[in-house]
């Protein structure tokens, strides 16, 4: 688990515990991961479960597997850009995964759906991954642009399909890297509100100054 912070909230915020709002100057706990955490939810989520209770690695297999059949179900239906309208219109509720006591909310519905309008392929670098275990598609990710724990929506236009590589940029890249990967989203009309990944401190003022002053 990454450091722990407690100190007021700078925004308007959600608790990746239980999705509630967190209301500006409130104490949370930061998880540099995660997202924001009510104190409380922290407390009694720990106590609750810890990395004995679901394997992490059972815990990704298990979705995985499911995420597969989901896939397959939708790409059968078609309908892909009508089902991604309603859900940028109308946000679903999101089901949540444990890991380590930390909550991350997502609907597999919609990132199943991203996949495949995306045709599986990744948006910042366009490189084929490997096959995955049934051979039916290329592997891919998806991730929220705007956290969830820092109040970003579960819906598409907040939603990149990526690898597995370029996700961990997103996640544990230098300012460099982040700088380059937001310079192609920008390049490609995908994402260029760096304003708002400002406004929730999820990208640094040094940062957010230097990609603003990007063609």
């Amino acid at each position: 688990m990454s450091e722990l912070i407690e100190k007021p909230i700078p925004f308007n915020g959600i608790c990746v515990v239980c999705e509630g709002s967190i209301k500006k100057g409130e104490m949370s706990i930061f998880d540099k991961t995660a997202g924001h955490i009510h104190p409380k939810c922290y407390t009694v989520n720990l106590s609750k479960s810890t990395p004995d209770e679901i394997p992490a690695d059972d815990l990704y297999v298990e979705y995985d597997d499911k995420s597969n059949d989901l896939i397959r179900k939708l790409t059968l239906e078609g309908n892909t850009d009508q089902k991604l309208l309603e859900f940028e219109e109308n946000p679903p509720e999101s089901t949540t995964k444990k890991i380590e006591s930390i909550s991350h909310s997502r609907n597999p519905e919609l990132a199943s759906l991203m996949k495949i309008r995306n045709n599986h392929t990744c948006q910042v670098c366009e490189i084929p991954t490997f096959k995955n275990k049934n051979g039916d598609y290329h592997y891919t990710e998806s991730h929220h642009i705007i956290p969830r724990g820092l109040g970003g929506p579960d819906k598409p236009s907040n939603i990149l399909i990526v690898c597995a590589n370029c996700h961990r940029k997103f996640d544990s890249g230098d300012e460099a890297t982040l700088l380059e990967t937001y310079k192609i989203l920008k390049q490609k009309n995908i994402f260029d509100k760096f304003d708002s990944l400002r406004e929730c401190d999820a990208i640094s003022e040094n940062l957010f100054n230097r990609l603003n002053t990007l063609d």
